[in-house]
C-alpha cells in the first residue's frame, strides 16, 4: 500500500503493523541523485533504517537515517509481513486493537465563515475529529467518497496547520 505522509504520521497510521517501508528521497546532503530509504517495522516499532544511493551503497543508517527523513513527506510503499505464529488469513485491521489508532481532536474552534471555505473532505475530517473517534474509524466513515490515502493526507495537513492533534495509539 502507498502512503504520502511524513514518517511520524505514517507510523501512527500503521499502528502495530509489521513489514517494510520504502521511499525515494532527493534531499540528502552531499548526494546529487535520488536516494532510497528502507525501514523495517516490527509491531509498530522501527527495527532498522538505512538510506542508500541509487547503486545500493549505504549512505547512513540507524537513528541518523530516521532523523534525516522523519519530517519529510514522502511517498512510502508499505509491504506488510506476518510475524511467526500469527494467522495468515486474518486481515491486518482486525489484528490491530482499536486503541492503537490515534484519536484526533480539534485544538481550537474555527470561525464558521472560514470553515465553509474549506473543501468538503477537510470539513468532514475536522468535524469528525471530536476526541472520541479514532483515525481508523473516521477513515472508514469517509472512504465511501474518497480513498483512504486522501483522507489520511487531510489529517496530515490539518495536523501540520495546528488545527488538530492526536492522543492515544502508538
Amino acid at each position: 500500500m502507498i502512503y504520502r505522509l511524513d514518517l511520524r504520521t505514517l507510523l501512527l497510521m500503521l499502528g502495530q503493523s509489521t513489514g517494510s517501508l520504502r521511499a525515494e528521497f532527493s534531499h540528502v546532503p552531499g548526494i546529487k541523485d535520488r536516494c532510497h530509504i528502507f525501514l523495517q517495522l516490527e509491531e509498530g516499532s522501527i527495527r532498522a533504517c538505512s538510506v542508500k544511493d541509487r547503486w545500493g551503497k549505504e549512505i547512513v543508517s540507524g537513528e541518523a537515517a530516521v532523523k534525516l527523513v522523519q519530517n519529510q513527506v514522502l511517498e512510502w510503499n508499505f509491504t506488510e509481513t506476518q510475524l511467526p505464529g500469527r494467522a495468515q488469513n486474518v486481515p491486518s485491521r482486525s489484528r490491530v486493537p482499536a486503541s492503537s489508532s490515534p484519536i484526533p481532536y480539534r485544538t481550537y474552534p474555527i470561525l464558521q465563515q472560514d470553515f465553509m471555505t474549506w473543501p468538503r473532505l477537510y470539513r468532514d475530517v475536522y468535524a469528525l475529529s471530536d476526541g472520541r473517534s479514532s483515525v481508523n474509524h473516521i477513515v472508514m466513515l469517509l472512504t465511501h467518497e474518497q480513498n483512504a490515502e486522501k483522507v489520511l493526507e487531510v489529517f496530515v495537513v490539518l495536523h501540520r496547520q495546528g488545527l488538530i492533534a492526536f492522543y492515544g495509539g502508538q
